[in-house]
């Protein structure tokens, strides 16, 4: 179980490969919210994915939940595996018959979790995703598994994602119309107030690319979300070369960023989608951690994202009054970071 959000299903997608090392013969289910499903719905790894509303408690939607529970209660389960921690994942599973395992009480984001599991890891990390891996071979482990552990340099390249061919056709045709060879994908949408990086800041970074760089920006979310549409209209009114990526699905996304040549992003589930594809991304990070949440799997991603010092650690909002932490990031900071990753190309 892993049922949100996008870039949390994403540090998870690892553990399903490492299960099915250890067993390649089971049949794995996932249960997972609405927004994250087109991750999960046709992965050949998976024997099912069981997909649930977004806001599955909802009165709006409780009626929904209770009849997918009552279908996941006819079967017994080997083990039922909660990578998630948290309430709304807990009285899921609370129902079902089967080993229940999950994360020691000191590990956990919420204590019921604990309760509502029989085995517990204790796991040993600086990322989160080596947390998920440690809980998917715990679970192996008391499950019987007799194959060792792979090295994650090994795992990474059992790696695989490929989006339906109709996906792959819309986005190389949208590019060969646009005459984009060099595309660096701008994210600037993110959940957390706390996590969003200025504006004109933005606007300003997008010029510099223009002029400094042969990258091809192209403005993704800017039909989704406020902070990515402020920038489009900012880059329209100043002038500013930008092309703005259709309102597509994320299956369609997926193969955008798999040909990007970098993406910028703050912590958001589009950076961890490109770290497991094996795009090169520059994060910029402030009241989370790189080193825990950042890029873990292509090599230089974490250490070419940005660290920007937050006090408001872990916290959605600043504090009232408090000063934008996130402005202290100037655009020719993520240009010189550009600069680098191209260097390091050529």
């Amino acid at each position: 179980m892993r049922v949100s959000a996008i870039g949390d299903v994403i540090h998870t997608l690892p553990a399903l490969f490492l299960l099915k090392h250890y067993f390649p013969h089971a049949t794995i289910h996932w249960a997972v919210q609405q927004k994250a499903a087109p991750l999960l719905e046709h992965h050949p790894l998976l024997k099912h994915a069981w997909v649930f509303p977004d806001h599955y408690f909802s009165p709006y939607n409780l009626k929904t939940t209770i009849m997918m529970v009552k279908k996941l209660r006819t079967i017994k389960w080997d083990a039922i595996i909660d990578f998630q921690g948290l309430t709304k994942t807990s009285l899921l599973h609370l129902f079902l018959k089967g080993k229940k395992f999950g994360f020691s009480k000191e590990h956990t984001r919420e204590k019921i979790c604990h309760w509502t599991t029989h085995y517990h890891d204790t796991p040993t990390y600086s990322n989160i995703v080596q947390k998920n891996l440690s809980l998917a071979s715990f679970a192996a482990q008391h499950l019987g598994a007799i194959t060792k552990s792979p090295a994650p340099e090994n795992l990474v390249s059992t790696f695989f994602f490929t989006p339906p061919q109709e996906h792959i056709d819309t986005v190389s045709s949208w590019l060969e119309h646009h005459d984009i060879s060099r595309p660096i994908l701008i994210c600037p949408n993110t959940t957390w107030p706390s996590k969003h990086w200025p504006q004109a800041h933005w606007v300003e970074c997008i010029r510099l690319i223009n002029e400094q760089t042969n990258l091809q920006p192209i403005l993704v979310g800017a039909t989704m979300g406020a902070a990515a549409a402020q920038v489009a209209h900012e880059c329209h009114q100043n002038t500013i070369p930008i092309t703005i990526c259709p309102p597509w699905n994320l299956l369609t996304l997926t193969h955008l960023v798999k040909q990007a040549h970098l993406l910028l992003c703050p912590d958001s589930g589009l950076l961890h989608l490109a770290d497991y594809l094996g795009t090169p991304v520059i994060g910029i990070f402030g009241p989370t951690s790189k080193i825990k949440h950042g890029p873990f799997w292509t090599k230089g991603n974490n250490e070419q994202s940005i660290q920007v010092p937050c006090p408001h650690h872990y916290k959605k909002h600043h504090h009232p009054g408090a000063i934008d932490c996130m402005a202290a990031l100037q655009p020719q900071d993520i240009i010189q970071k550009i600069h680098n990753v191209i260097n390091n190309d050529q």
